[in-house]
């Protein structure tokens, strides 16, 4: 009886050992092929994540040169803004010539007197200091200016007066002065002569008052003296409206010291003003 069981169970084992080697088992050449499919697997992702990485810096370089154009703009708008704000305004250009206008004008001397006693005897006029006043529209000229360089050498620049047209307040004094004294019947014409023009701006616009002096030269009586008149003026469309001056002697001019004993004299110092409009020649 035991010899039967331990039979069998030997039987038993032997069944067992024989199913164990009977299994069939796995080819070892087969496993690395799965192993390795993986890495080609993820070296695959990685190939194609360069890519759009790429793709990415790309995008965001588009991104940086669009600000960088925007950032462009924005910093050139304030140059637009600028040339917006320009000052506008036309100055003056070239050469031009402007005719005085006698009826607009007036040419003018003054002179102070001294009256005495037998003035308010003579002529009603109370003694003491007396400025006279003779002045005349009978006067022509014209005058070029370079509005480029004022400063410039000018053209034609003269004006003339006829000194027998000269009046003030009193008729003796305006016959006296044509007949005797400084005799201008017979030197019936004074002129100026313009050479140069000095302290100008550089540049003129139209509308501005601006001041400035015209060297030349004086005659009268036949006796010529170098003059500088300041000149003040305005120009307005075709028009020069302004005032020229100078000053002077009388003795300079070959006129003796004017005096009549116990009425009036006249002193030496003499002031001659050019109050004129002239307008664009055509």
């Amino acid at each position: 009886m035991q010899m039967r069981s331990i039979a069998t169970l030997m039987s038993i084992l032997a069944l067992l050992l024989f199913a164990a080697c009977s299994a069939p088992t796995a080819d070892p050449s087969t496993a690395p092929a799965a192993v390795s499919a993986a890495p080609e697997a993820e070296s695959d992702g990685d190939e194609d994540a360069p890519d759009e990485a790429e793709a990415d810096d790309a995008t965001a370089a588009d991104d940086t040169a669009a600000d960088d154009t925007a950032a462009d703009d924005t910093e050139e708008a304030p140059a637009d803004a600028s040339d917006d704000t320009e000052d506008t305004s036309v100055g003056l250009a070239g050469t031009r010539t402007f005719v005085i206008s006698p009826e607009e004008s007036e040419a003018a001397y003054i002179v102070t007197e001294e009256l005495f006693a037998d003035a308010l005897t003579k002529y009603g006029m109370d003694p003491g200091f007396n400025e006279v006043r003779g002045t005349t529209q009978t006067l022509e000229g014209q005058f070029t200016l370079n509005f480029d360089d004022l400063s410039s050498a000018l053209g034609e620049n003269r004006f003339s007066v006829d000194m027998t047209t000269l009046s003030t307040d009193q008729r003796l004094r305006d016959g006296w002065i044509r007949s005797d004294g400084p005799s201008f019947d017979d030197y019936p014409v004074a002129e100026f002569v313009g050479s140069e023009i000095q302290g100008a701006p550089e540049s003129y616009t139209e509308g501005e008052e601006v001041t400035f002096e015209i060297v030349g030269e004086l005659t009268m009586r036949e006796i010529t003296q170098p003059k500088t008149f300041t000149v003040t003026a305005t120009l307005e469309g075709n028009t020069i409206t302004g005032v020229a001056t100078t000053e002077g002697l009388l003795s300079e001019f070959g006129i003796e010291p004017i005096s009549f004993a116990g009425t009036l004299t006249v002193a030496d110092p003499l002031t001659i003003e050019i109050n004129f409009v002239a307008h664009a020649a055509e």
